[in-house]
């Protein structure tokens, strides 16, 4: 990903790594706050063009496009904005080119870490054909499992919330 976008983007030379984090606070009546923060890790990439007056960001969770002053026209930064959104945005897959088959399902797997815990997530996402044939289109299904990634003893007598 990173190469991809820094040779789409010559024009945007500073790339930054983000990470992301967050914070937690509790307090309430007679209670001293009480503040949390946890590093979460890698979160995306932070482009700024040449002349430092355009910034993009190519998070996990989202895109962000801002101009800087001295501002431009809307239209030019609504051109540039959907020029890199075609980049954050991940087209679905295709077939092999030389191949004339029509394309009828894909499958993507992530298994993320929960940084501080000892559970993972696993997102699966994949096609969900119409079985109408009168209807196009077709929807997406979206599997979120959640597990523990160490060994528990199989007596609950003894399981703790860690």
């Amino acid at each position: 990903m990173t190469q991809f976008l820094k040779a789409a983007l010559p024009e945007y030379p500073t790339v930054q790594s983000m990470n992301a984090i967050q914070g937690e606070v509790l307090f309430g009546p007679q209670m001293k706050p009480q503040g949390t923060l946890q590093e979460l890790g890698w979160n995306g990439l932070r482009f700024q063009s040449a002349d430092q007056l355009h910034v993009a960001q190519f998070k996990r969770d989202g895109f962000v496009f801002s101009r800087l002053r001295p501002y431009q026209t809307w239209e030019q930064f609504e051109e540039e904005a959907k020029r890199l959104w075609k980049l954050h945005v991940h087209p679905h897959p295709k077939p092999p080119r030389d191949l004339d088959l029509p394309f009828l399902n894909f499958l993507y797997r992530e298994t993320l870490v929960i940084p501080g815990h000892n559970y993972g997530i696993n997102l699966t996402r994949t096609l969900q054909i119409c079985q109408n044939p009168t209807l196009e289109g077709a929807g997406i299904i979206l599997d979120i499992d959640v597990s523990t990634m160490q060994p528990f003893p199989p007596d609950p007598q003894s399981w703790t919330d860690d």
